[in-house]
């Protein structure tokens, strides 16, 4: 329970923030080593950690044990940060055709998205071919063009001020930690929407997502709740708050 509520000694539950916090203090060195090496060379090393984290295990059998090779959630975060790097100083040809780069997003987030179908339903049709274009892990080689697709539609993309979109942005790192938490997060899953039971059912998917997306907008509400909270609190004067 004590775990639940602190994040870096709570194993895999809130990998990805720990993750991105150990990327987050190492960015200067990495930063600082692609200001002093040139063009060439950088499609040399980026090409080079693709080819042995995504491509050769997921095409040749014979590597598929370098999933195990220092693979792990920072190397990962580390190639698709690089993936944005490179793409930043020196672009790449595809961005000049927007309905490219979205059909490439959109078919790559199929395949991604059928996989887990087809991990849920025995029966699913194809379901060999499916798991190997978009095995649901991080290394899956799907990954890299649908990072590489969403860096593109992001490095062109206008968006106007919205407040709703600004309201659900700040709010994303709190539902983040809300949904992942160990006991919140079994609580909700098994005991008030009870996913196991629709497990074998054709409505699991839809359900799903409504879901999702209900408990994205519960943890939304509760964390401007809780920003209200901490205003509030905030602007007492020390006597107030004593």
């Amino acid at each position: 329970f004590i775990q639940s509520f602190i994040p870096l000694i709570s194993g895999d539950s809130y990998w990805f923030i720990v993750t991105y916090l150990i990327l987050f203090l190492v960015s200067p060195i990495v930063v600082n080593g692609i200001k002093h090496i040139s063009k060439a060379k950088f499609k040399v090393a980026l090409c080079t950690l693709l080819s042995i984290y995504y491509i050769f295990p997921n095409t040749i059998q014979q590597f598929a044990d370098l999933n195990e090779f220092g693979f792990s959630n920072l190397t990962w975060m580390l190639t698709i940060y690089l993936i944005g790097a490179y793409i930043a100083l020196y672009g790449l040809k595809i961005e000049r055709n927007k309905g490219t780069i979205w059909i490439v997003f959109c078919l790559s987030l199929l395949i991604l998205a059928l996989s887990r179908c087809a991990l849920i339903y025995e029966t699913f049709p194809y379901r060999l071919i499916v798991e190997f274009l978009g095995s649901t892990g991080n290394n899956s080689i799907l990954i890299v063009p649908v990072a590489t697709t969403l860096f593109l539609i992001f490095k062109n993309l206008n968006i106007k001020k919205n407040n709703i979109l600004l309201w659900l942005s700040s709010a994303t790192f709190g539902i983040y930690l809300f949904h992942t938490n160990r006991w919140f997060s079994r609580f909700m899953w098994m005991n008030i929407f009870k996913l196991d039971e629709f497990h074998d059912s054709n409505l699991f998917v839809p359900y799903s997502i409504v879901v999702v997306a209900t408990l994205f907008l519960l943890c939304a509400i509760i964390e401007w709740l809780r920003k209200r909270l901490e205003t509030r609190f905030l602007s007492l004067k020390p006597v107030e708050t004593l």
